[in-house]
């Protein structure tokens, strides 16, 4: 017999997953047992299910607010081996290549 203490509701689709809920029992709050299976979750979905967004919803829920602000500013970082040619060809096409393709594909449009 075991009495679950913390349950955490997440939806993956494609490569973001959806924190959608997380509830834990009163009685145990002093081991943040809800904390230590998010980070777990977390982990989960980055190395398992290569996520590359976890995202929180909308809302103002005090564990919401434990990993950031409600309107905080949202950044993309990407990287890349300096030693891999395929890394960096990625990494030329992603920042260079693209933004020039999307910048001359909005001239012709005007």
């Amino acid at each position: 017999d075991y009495i679950p203490i913390a349950a955490c509701y997440f939806v993956v689709d494609g490569k973001v997953a959806y924190f959608l809920k997380t509830a834990y029992r009163e009685q145990y709050r002093n081991y943040s047992a809800g904390t230590v299976l998010f980070w777990f979750v977390l982990k989960h979905c980055l190395e398992i299910d290569h996520c590359s967004i976890i995202d929180h919803q909308q809302g103002k829920e005090d564990y919401k607010l434990k990993w950031g602000e409600v309107y905080e500013t949202r950044y993309q970082l990407q990287a890349a081996n300096p030693g891999s040619m395929v890394g960096k060809a990625e990494m030329w096409l992603t920042n260079y290549f693209l933004p020039l393709c999307r910048q001359m594909r909005t001239r012709f449009e005007k």
